[in-house]
């Protein structure tokens, strides 16, 4: 749910920032920020035979807010980062999701000082004794200190995807393959199992390793 207009001022800053933009392309970076604004407020649909739009944030689906949302948390934790006096040992994100570590007596102070970058994107905390769930890992902490990983899964998670039998295209079945197999390389057969009991061919999944083999 990020603001059209914080992430329009978020792409015209990278634009700005951008050396070889004119080689890119033949648009200016007005010129592509117009495109971009009206990209973003083109958010209506119908459901039901009623036309709506929305009225607050980018539109959810779409690759463009994706890449715009990405743009915008990158300018905020930077701007929260080199504000903060006392920064974390670590700092890791993917999407909208971090991997912190820092001082214990530090935390709520930082988080605080995070929330008030922009009042529109507010972020929360997760602690959990020795381990931590981040994306598809859980982050374990040994005895000796070192951090282990392992799979994670939501105790909601079902391990049900796009069926083999529906009437979707093909490549988007293969796309499914292919995203489930890069996601989790070192945990190829459970993977395996996965795609199997919704209804995956075994040839599917071989022409995904076979290409695999063939790129490394």
């Amino acid at each position: 749910m990020v603001p059209i207009q914080l992430a329009l001022n978020t792409a015209k800053q990278s634009l700005l920032s951008y050396p070889d933009l004119s080689q890119c392309t033949g648009l200016s970076s007005t010129d592509l920020i117009k495109r971009l604004e009206i990209y973003l407020n083109s958010n209506n649909f119908t459901f039901r035979g009623k036309h709506y739009k929305q009225v607050f944030g980018t539109a959810m689906g779409s690759h463009v807010p994706s890449v715009v949302a990405n743009l915008v948390m990158e300018n905020i934790e930077t701007r929260a980062l080199e504000t903060f006096p006392d920064p974390p040992r670590l700092w890791k994100r993917y999407v909208d999701g971090t991997f912190v570590i820092m001082n214990k007596s530090k935390l709520f102070k930082f988080l605080t000082h995070l929330n008030t970058i922009e009042s529109s994107i507010q972020c929360t905390t997760e602690k959990k004794k020795g381990c931590l769930p981040f994306s598809d890992l859980l982050i374990k902490r040994s005895p000796s200190g070192h951090l282990l990983s392992a799979a994670y899964r939501k105790p909601t998670h079902s391990d049900r995807y796009l069926n083999f039998r529906s009437e979707h295209p093909t490549q988007h079945k293969q796309s499914v393959v292919n995203t489930l197999l890069e996601r989790a390389k070192n945990f190829p057969k459970y993977v395996k199992r996965t795609l199997m009991l919704n209804g995956y061919p075994q040839w599917m999944i071989k022409k995904k390793e076979e290409t695999t083999q063939q790129i490394t």
